[in-house]
């Protein structure tokens, strides 16, 4: 019974193993049959590397050609871009040339004009003696010339020196009247100190221009141009201080408001025009007359109403611009 089961046992592991090598056997076949694809697919992996291997080489040689190809089109541009510097250069010295032609034209034209001149210039010599006979004529005129030049020179150097020295003496006379009118300034404005403060006067100097201004009321009655007897004292103190300045011209210049003239005047004033040069023209005579003033050295001027110092629409500027100017400056020299 026990071998029975023995036996038994035995050929159920002997069918096993038959049967499972049977199945093995199929495994087997079945792997050897995917390695085999796979070799296959190994060797045509490799040819496919093979190829890329190749193709990639091919990339990297025309990558290098590129390269090559770029440093070429850079030196070319290079070489363009100096080429058309260069051109450019060409082109403005081209048109700098192109527009002389036409001065070179005219110049060449003036040439030939002149050589044509020369030529028959050269022709219309007889000898060559005449030449020189003519060209001594020439240079003894030019000398002549040179001759009368220095001489004109010399005359006009003489003048010149002349002139300076009359401007050095008319520049120490003006500035000797300047003196003279600073000196007059102050001593008027001494003898008339009390004038000046009650404000009855008053004294401008300017540059080489001394102006005394008197107003009217000190020198007139009203609607009159007979001088008051207050008037003649203050004139002789101006007058006897004025006389003493040499070479000098005395303006006086007359001047009224805008009032007008009122119809017991009108007789002897129609205007303002004829009352304020006949007050101008009695300062003047008073001058003449009293204080041995030149009347060459005396002009009187009548103004009118026409050059204000002060608004005439008040009474307080009214009185200012009725005044006498004695205006006193250094003779215009000759």
């Amino acid at each position: 019974m026990m071998k029975t089961f023995i036996i038994s046992i035995l050929a159920l592991f002997l069918v096993g193993a038959i049967v499972g090598g049977f199945i093995f056997h199929d495994k087997y076949r079945n792997i050897e049959s995917k390695l085999h694809e796979s070799n296959e697919n190994v060797s045509s992996l490799n040819d496919k590397i093979d190829q890329l291997t190749a193709e990639n080489s091919k990339l990297y040689d025309q990558i290098n050609k590129n390269i090559e190809l770029d440093k070429k089109a850079t030196d070319l541009k290079d070489e363009l871009k100096i080429a058309t510097e260069r051109n450019s250069q060409l082109e403005s010295k081209l048109k700098d040339e192109t527009e002389k032609i036409p001065s070179l034209k005219k110049d060449i034209s003036s040439l030939k004009d002149k050589t044509f001149k020369l030529q028959a210039q050269l022709q219309g010599e007889k000898t060559l003696e005449e030449k020189i006979s003519r060209l001594q004529e020439d240079l003894s005129q030019e000398r002549e010339t040179a001759m009368s030049r220095e001489k004109e020179t010399s005359a006009l150097k003489d003048k010149i020196s002349k002139l300076q020295a009359q401007i050095q003496g008319q520049n120490f006379v003006a500035q000797s009247r300047i003196k003279e009118l600073k000196s007059a300034s102050k001593s008027l404005i001494a003898e008339l100190e009390r004038e000046l403060k009650d404000k009855l006067l008053t004294i401008k100097e300017l540059k080489e221009k001394l102006t005394i201004t008197l107003v009217d009321s000190l020198l007139f009655d009203f609607g009159k141009a007979a001088i008051t007897t207050e008037g003649r004292e203050l004139l002789d103190k101006v007058g006897n201080i004025v006389r003493n300045i040499n070479d000098m011209q005395i303006w006086v210049v007359g001047h009224t408001d805008n009032v007008p003239i009122k119809n017991e005047y009108l007789h002897k004033f129609p205007s303002n025009w004829e009352l304020s040069a006949a007050r101008a023209s009695a300062v003047a005579n008073y001058f003449q007359k009293n204080n041995n003033i030149d009347p060459k050295d005396l002009t009187v001027i009548g103004r009118s109403f026409y050059e204000p110092v002060a608004t005439n629409d008040t009474a307080e500027g009214r009185a200012k611009n009725r005044r006498v100017e004695v205006i006193i400056a250094p003779k215009l020299m000759e």
